[in-house]
């Protein structure tokens, strides 16, 4: 009556236990990343009701915060100080920006020319204050969306000659030309 495992045997065990454990999140981490959205939505909550935009960069990998501003003072808009930028473009790594947009309404040209042209930064997140998330990612960046952009809208202005009617078709055959991922919830 043979007792345990063989040597091949337990070593092929030990190689799949530290395999499962590469992705283990220790409980501390986990409690910190819980507590950094807590935080979050009691900022995103303040802005609740106002047309008053606030945003966070999070490290992709860790989802440690890397910047955040919720100083904005005018309406519909957002970004970062010139300090916040610096300390930005100091952080390694891929970034997830989140922003709240007062309206509900999808990420603005702005908001995928941001995502478009910055290769550090892997998808763009805007949560409505009526619960809708718009999640824009993965970016064809060999397209340059602000030539392509100035092209559509220069079209739709010169058959409504109205701006913002320009500007929203802009936009809608932006998202329709499927030259980035796009989820709404």
């Amino acid at each position: 009556m043979k007792l345990g495992i063989d040597e091949e045997t337990a070593k092929k065990c030990e190689a799949a236990s530290q395999e499962e454990l590469k992705g283990f999140i220790p409980k501390t981490r986990f409690d910190e990343v819980n507590n950094e959205k807590k935080k979050l939505e009691l900022d995103l909550r303040d802005r609740d009701g106002t047309e008053l935009e606030d945003i966070v960069v999070f490290d992709s990998r860790t989802g440690n915060i890397v910047v955040k501003n919720t100083l904005s003072a005018r309406a519909g808009q957002t970004g970062l100080t010139y300090e916040q930028y610096e300390t930005y473009k100091k952080a390694s790594g891929k970034k997830v920006l989140l922003h709240n947009h007062p309206n509900g309404g999808r990420l603005s040209f702005t908001d995928l020319k941001t995502l478009f042209v910055n290769d550090d930064i892997e998808a763009s997140i805007a949560v409505g204050h009526n619960g809708m998330v718009h999640i824009v990612s993965n970016p064809d960046r060999t397209i340059d969306i602000e030539k392509l952009y100035e092209s559509l809208y220069s079209e739709y202005k010169e058959i409504y000659a109205n701006s913002e009617i320009a500007k929203i078709y802009a936009l809608d055959d932006l998202y329709d030309l499927k030259i980035f991922d796009y989820e709404s919830r």
